[in-house]
Order: C-alpha cells, then sequence, then structure tokens
C-alpha cells in the first residue's frame, strides 16, 4: 500500500464524509477529486449504504493505494441522514467536510475552505456551487442570484428565510456543501426522518446553536445532475417531513428574537404551500380530479405553479409549450 505525501503536522486534519448508495456510476471520480487535494492531511470515509451495484468494489479498489480512503459499509439501506451520521461518529478530524458521491471538488477546495475559516474565524465554511451536467460546462451557480463580491456571514434569519440580500434574491442554503469545526461537528447529527432536506436542516440547527457561518462566492464545489439524483424530488411525504422539522425547529428557537420568530412564520408559508402542491400533484396522478379542483379553489396559486412545472418538464423533453400566456 503506498501512501500520500502531508503537510507539516501543525496543519489540521480534515474527515471527509462521503454517502454513497448506488453510486458507481460516478464514484471513482469523487473519490479522487477528494483525494487528490492539495491539502492533502484528509482521511475520506466513504459509507455505503447498502448499494446493490459495485460501488464497494471501486471503494476497496481506490483504498488499496491511498491509506486515507476508508470503507464503512452499512448492512442495509438507512437512506443518506443515517449513512452521514455513521460518517460523522467514525471521523477524527479538526474539520468534517460533506461530499456527495457523484460530485465532484477542484484540487484546492479544502485549502481554500481552510484559509476562509482562519480569516474570517468561522465555525462553518462553505463555497459557491457550481451545477453541471455530464458533458457540459457548468451552467448555473447556487449563490448567483445574491450578487456576493466577498465572502459574506449568513445569519439564522438569513437562513431560515433564504434570503440573504437588501435585493430581496433568495437562495436554497441546502444545497451547501460545508466544511465544520470539530467542536460542533462531534455533536451534529443529521435527522434521520429527512429524506430530502437533512443538509438544510443540520446547517440551520448549528448556526441556530452559535455557530458562524461564512460563505465565499467562490466555487470550487461541482454538484453533477442527473436522472438519479434524490435531491429535487419532493413528494407528500417528504414534504410533510420538512414541515415537521421546520415545526420542531420552531417550537426551540423561534423565542430567540422577534426576527427570528418572523423568519420561521415566513419559512413556514412556504412549506405549507409545498406541501399543498405536493398534494395536487398527487391527486392529479390518481386522476381524483375533484380533489385536485378544491384544493385549487382553495390556493388558485397553485395552477400556476402547476403551469410552470408542466413547462419545465416538457422544454426538457424538448417540447417548447406556452401555458396561460
Amino acid at each position: 500500500m503506498t501512501g500520500h505525501l502531508v503537510q507539516s503536522g501543525c496543519e489540521p486534519l480534515v474527515s471527509v464524509v462521503m454517502a454513497n448508495h448506488c453510486g458507481a456510476p460516478f464514484l471513482a471520480a469523487a473519490i479522487q477529486s477528494v483525494l487528490g487535494q492539495s491539502h492533502a492531511k484528509l482521511e475520506l470515509i466513504v459509507v455505503d449504504d447498502a448499494s446493490r451495484d459495485n460501488s464497494v468494489e471501486i471503494i476497496r479498489s481506490l483504498a488499496a493505494s491511498d491509506a486515507r480512503l476508508r470503507l464503512l459499509a452499512l448492512p442495509q439501506n438507512c437512506g443518506p441522514a443515517a449513512a452521514r451520521n455513521a460518517g460523522l461518529d467514525a471521523a477524527r478530524g479538526e474539520w468534517v467536510a460533506v461530499v456527495d458521491a457523484d460530485d465532484l471538488i477542484e484540487p484546492d477546495r479544502l485549502a481554500q475552505l481552510l484559509h476562509l475559516a482562519r480569516a474570517f474565524q468561522a465555525d462553518i465554511v462553505a463555497d459557491d456551487l457550481a451545477f453541471f451536467m455530464e458533458g457540459a460546462a457548468p451552467h448555473h451557480r447556487l449563490l448567483g442570484g445574491l450578487e456576493l463580491s466577498e465572502p459574506t456571514t449568513i445569519t439564522p434569519e438569513m437562513l431560515i428565510t433564504e434570503r440573504a440580500a437588501a435585493r430581496g434574491a433568495s437562495v436554497q442554503f441546502g444545497y451547501l456543501k460545508p466544511m465544520i469545526r470539530r467542536q460542533f461537528a462531534k455533536t451534529a447529527r443529521y435527522n434521520e426522518q429527512l429524506r430530502i432536506g437533512e443538509d438544510y436542516e443540520l446547517l440551520l440547527r448549528l448556526v441556530l446553536e452559535g455557530a458562524r457561518l461564512c460563505v465565499t462566492p467562490q466555487s470550487f464545489y461541482h454538484y453533477r445532475r442527473h436522472s438519479a439524483s434524490l435531491s429535487h424530488r419532493l413528494s407528500t411525504n417528504t414534504a410533510r417531513a420538512m414541515l415537521q422539522s421546520h415545526d420542531d425547529l420552531a417550537r426551540v428557537y423561534a423565542a430567540t428574537s422577534p426576527g427570528i420568530r418572523a423568519a420561521f412564520e415566513h419559512r413556514r408559508q412556504i412549506l405549507s404551500e409545498q406541501l399543498a402542491y405536493e398534494h395536487l400533484v398527487e391527486a392529479l396522478k390518481q386522476r381524483r380530479f375533484g380533489t385536485a379542483a378544491n384544493a385549487v379553489l382553495r390556493r388558485p396559486a397553485l395552477i400556476r405553479r402547476l403551469a410552470v412545472s408542466v413547462r419545465e418538464r416538457l422544454a426538457r423533453r424538448g417540447h417548447p409549450v406556452v401555458l396561460f400566456g
């Protein structure tokens, strides 16, 4: 087994946690992008969530040539939150970073995030995300609408409302892939009741507990979009779980300040509308048209949201369509 040169002992060890479930087509590239970091003092913990493909063989093959790569193979599928929690339990670094098994990071990402943390005395740091599809250049950035020109501290109110600029631009902070100081990472746990939104819930909870979050407009993380991705697939069950998680946090933290209370109320309205929309989609799929009509009568805005969704889906399939003007 060959080793890998590391920086001097004063450099912090970074634990990278990567949860994987049947991600064999992209897994090797994701692992290699982590092991190829300029900040070489790292450990990569890949938690395989009972994959049915050859993911475990890929991990073991790569681990044979780099001792920094560790495999945790779960005996049964537990979901992404539980898999990441297993990785957090095994992490030994002063910092813990999250990288998904189908994404890529640039060689200087960890070094740049460590520099950001030192410069701003942050407990959690994250960079912008560049979204891409296989064979295409990055076409969208997560924080682009905020027009940030320098690193920015994100407050709890910004996280809750997902708005971080005077001009009212919004951003889905839950997509961020943070690096967390061990002080907070050692007690951090993902909410295992969530299949979607677990990243956001953990990030928000840590910031509400006093962790300082700093984000940079620079993008060193490349987020792969593909048909098997879970992050964009909502349903009535996932939307209901997200609303329940929100209410649980609000009961604990809403009294912290009037601003935080107002932010929670704002977000609850958005999540309630999302749940109503998922009920509408479910009713249409099940051909319960009376139920769907009643839902639209109660919330007329749902019909325009449905129209936008249909337009986007048809456009992706190469069938441009005009709905409602």
